[in-house]
């Protein structure tokens, strides 16, 4: 017999109303689980708090968020309904976006993808996200979408070499002496 059958054969044998509708509530909320709809509406809720957006069904896999199937059982859709429907993403202004990218490379000029997120600042998307926008995968093509151009690297030239020479450690001014600087020609 499951849980539920058990239920079902309490209700035929009790006569005390109080007891009927809390098995009745626990048969709704069946199979159980922990996530109310409140406890669904509260955790987005934080997050958006937390994060100053609504989620992804990416964000859904960590942050303390309820499973996919938590959302099916709760909702009777998927998630990706139930963000479309309760959280939806803002529309974006795919110039504004462009422009706001360029800007972020054109003050940072980056040597690739990699760079760029390392050194973009906190408010600014990943080259990743900005593309994915425009339906684009590729760091070169989105580079050719905004009608930039790859950052050729910068090469660093030495131009000093230093030699350190230890010696035993009778006279300090004999250290010294044996420090030696090497410059390249003038």
């Amino acid at each position: 017999m499951t849980r539920k059958q058990a239920l079902h054969k309490a209700l035929e044998v009790l006569t005390d109303l109080e007891a009927i509708k809390k098995i009745n509530e626990l048969l709704e909320e069946m199979p159980l689980t922990c996530w109310s709809e409140a406890k669904i509406f509260d955790s987005i809720d934080q997050f958006v708090l937390d994060n100053g957006r609504n989620p992804t069904a990416t964000d859904f896999i960590k942050n303390n968020m309820p499973p996919h199937t938590v959302i099916k059982l709760r909702f009777g859709m998927t998630l990706g309904e139930f963000l479309a429907e309760y959280y939806p993403q803002p529309e974006f202004n795919r110039d504004e976006q462009k422009q706001l990218f360029i800007s972020e490379y054109n003050r940072i000029k980056p040597q690739g993808a990699c760079d760029f997120n390392k050194r973009k600042t906190a408010e600014i998307p990943t080259w990743i996200t900005f593309a994915k926008m425009f339906g684009i995968g590729k760091w070169l093509d989105w580079l050719n979408l905004c009608g930039l151009e790859k950052s050729s690297p910068t090469l660093v030239k030495r131009t000093q070499r230093a030699t350190i020479i230890i010696v035993a450690h009778d006279d300090l001014s004999d250290k010294y002496n044996a420090l030696s600087f090497k410059h390249p020609p003038s």
